[in-house]
């Protein structure tokens, strides 16, 4: 276990408990800091009035000032911990290591971190307080200044102290080491600490073309995409694409020029990505889109193709090919593509509503008329695939009474409470959390009370439970 970070946080903020562990100290093996010594703690003077303490106090006794100032912080009033060790304690060149200790910890906890420095400073590379020189360098770099904080880091041992790395090169950076700047910005984004990266990227990196290298732009136009901030990471990105490319860098900076609505160059940039290697889901998506967006029918529908090789249950790399094939009356292909899509993306309420239309519009109403019911069975539990498919069948055909139908059989418009219920429950069973999905049913059939809807979701949960839903009705009947 290593002792953890705490740059800015205030240890008085932590519940008492975790507290008192804090102060403690960690024991964890023979090359970890030892025990914090509390003398405050372990003697007998707890137990005593504070009118006594004071009394004792006021004979310096420095016992029992410290039991004093420690009761003030079991009664989380550090503001008065503070004023009294501090008033109490005003020189400590000459105090005893418990006493500055402990005086610095108030003043901490009371935010007084310039005064707290005073008291730490003499416990540096105390054997009995160790932590007292991991809380100086904290302070040090809180109150910005670095280049003592950067002294008192050099003092611990990084394998002992988790994140003193990253502190260091936290110092370095703002006394103008370019590379460490990078170095910690990089480690951010890993983490996905945007907010801590990105200002540093913005000191050191230019946004002027060429003057700064090509993985230091990269790196700042990512800060800038996952801040939200999708103009200024475009510029950033654009930087490098002058002078490198590879396939995340295209992909993002596609993503970018999408987010702009720069279709046409989001179109560019993420075919590029596509050709060095990057055929994900999202980028096929987004890449469909634009070209879609921008009128260029031709690539959009080979995009589609190439989704429909790589991803044959994804309903999406249908869709775009249904729409043009049904619109442009091309009925034979639209037949060969929704029988493979239904195939493949079995749960798709589009392309049964596409099979469903084309039937119709080749004569066979019977069959028409077969699969409207089973698109009814099928997705009556998919809040607004049955009112989108109706729309189809109303505008297109003029089937109005099908339309009718549809509608009043999705979840959305009959049990209009039951749409975000629907929408969590669908997100969790992708997310791959189907016992949050069956636990969030299970709690829906205890407590509803409306007959119809109740049974929608006993249906549902026959459906995707069958595994447990002998078991449920047993334990009702028990």
């Amino acid at each position: 276990m290593k002792v953890r970070t705490i740059l800015s946080k205030n240890i008085f903020a932590l519940p008492l408990i975790a507290f008192i562990t804090l102060i403690a100290g960690l024991n964890c093996g023979e090359k970890e800091p030892e025990l914090i010594a509390r003398p405050w703690v372990n003697t007998e003077y707890r137990d005593l009035p504070d009118s006594v303490l004071r009394m004792k106090a006021g004979n310096n006794d420095t016992l029992a000032a410290m039991v004093i100032g420690w009761h003030f912080m079991l009664r989380e009033d550090t503001a008065a911990a503070a004023e009294y060790l501090s008033d109490y304690n005003q020189n400590p060149g000459q105090a005893s290591p418990p006493l500055n200790y402990l005086t610095g910890l108030a003043l901490i906890g009371a935010r007084r971190d310039s005064v707290a420095t005073e008291y730490f400073l003499p416990l540096l590379g105390n054997d009995e307080y160790p932590h007292a020189t991991y809380y100086l360098a904290n302070l040090y770099t809180k109150l910005e200044n670095y280049e003592q904080a950067l002294e008192v880091y050099e003092e611990l041992d990084p394998e002992l102290w988790e994140g003193i790395d990253d502190s260091m090169l936290v110092c370095r950076a703002h006394l103008g080491d370019t590379a460490s700047a990078i170095e910690f910005a990089r480690k951010m984004l890993e983490k996905d600490k945007i907010v801590k990266a990105a200002p540093l990227l913005t000191k050191y990196v230019s946004l002027e073309r060429g003057k700064s290298p090509a993985l230091w732009n990269y790196l700042t136009g990512m800060a800038y995409y996952r801040g939200n901030n999708s103009m200024r990471a475009a510029a950033y990105l654009e930087n490098a694409d002058a002078d490198t490319n590879f396939s995340d860098l295209s992909y993002y900076l596609g993503l970018a020029y999408y987010k702009i609505e720069a279709f046409d160059s989001a179109a560019s940039k993420l075919d590029q990505a596509l050709e060095l290697g990057d055929s994900s889901v999202n980028l096929l998506k987004i890449l469909i889109e634009s070209h879609e967006i921008e009128g260029d029918t031709s690539e959009a529908l080979e995009t589609c193709m190439v989704g429909i090789q790589l991803y044959p249950e994804i309903e999406d790399f249908y869709v775009f090919p249904s729409k043009l094939y049904y619109k442009n009356q091309e009925f034979t292909k639209l037949m060969a593509l929704v029988e493979e899509g239904r195939k493949h993306a079995k749960n798709s309420f589009k392309l049964d509503a596409y099979y469903a239309a084309l039937n119709f519009l080749l004569g066979n109403d019977s069959l028409g008329n077969a699969m409207v019911d089973t698109l009814i069975i099928k997705h009556r539990y998919y809040p607004r695939a049955l009112s989108q498919s109706a729309d189809l069948f109303e505008q297109s055909l003029g089937k109005e009474d099908i339309a009718e139908r549809l509608r009043a059989e999705d979840p959305a418009i009959r049990f209009p409470k039951t749409e975000d219920f629907l929408f969590w429950y669908y997100l969790y069973k992708e997310k791959d959390m189907a016992d949050s999905s069956r636990k969030m049913l299970e709690n829906w059939i205890e407590n509803d009370t409306a007959t119809e809807r109740l049974q929608l979701m006993k249906d549902l949960y026959a459906r995707d439970f069958p595994e447990f839903a002998g078991k449920q009705a047993s334990d009702k009947t028990e």
